[in-house]
């Protein structure tokens, strides 16, 4: 699956006032009428049981100039991954990233577990939306950006 260049996300949820997020490649569209997605997160993630619990979730879409953001947010112990970046709250109360490309509001839809991981159906209830297209991808073990065409 190294082979197979992906989108990379920030999920980020919250249970009793406190914040939790990871960085996610397993982000995927699922139907377009109504809007839906999954994500797929490991049941020792930390954001595991606060996402279970709460049942709502952002999918922060990443921008090729979040390269760095990324590895901060990724290297960061649970408390301190939202010093990095501009973060405010939605009206969910959810954490979205101000500048992402897209902020993908959900609802928890069904579920399917299988061996460590949980892939959930994000039932789509708003976006907030930046015009500029230009994502980071994850490919091969290392982030890159996408080339645009002339």
């Amino acid at each position: 699956m190294r082979r197979l260049a992906a989108g990379v996300a920030l999920i980020t949820t919250t249970h009793e006032g406190r914040r939790y997020g990871m960085t996610a490649t397993a982000v995927s569209s699922l139907t377009a009428d109504p809007p839906a997605l999954t994500i797929s997160i490991n049941r020792s993630a930390s954001i595991y049981g606060p996402l279970m619990a709460r049942g709502e979730f952002c999918v922060n879409l990443l921008r090729d100039s979040h390269l760095e953001l990324c590895r901060s947010f990724s290297g960061a112990s649970a408390t301190d991954r939202f010093q990095h970046g501009v973060w405010r709250d939605h009206a969910q109360g959810l954490p979205y990233l101000v500048d992402s490309q897209a902020a993908i509001i959900c609802r928890m839809g069904p579920s399917l577990t299988f061996a460590t991981h949980t892939v959930f159906v994000g039932e789509v209830q708003s976006i907030v939306l930046d015009d500029e297209v230009a994502p980071l991808i994850y490919l091969d073990g290392d982030y890159c950006v996408a080339k645009r065409r002339p």
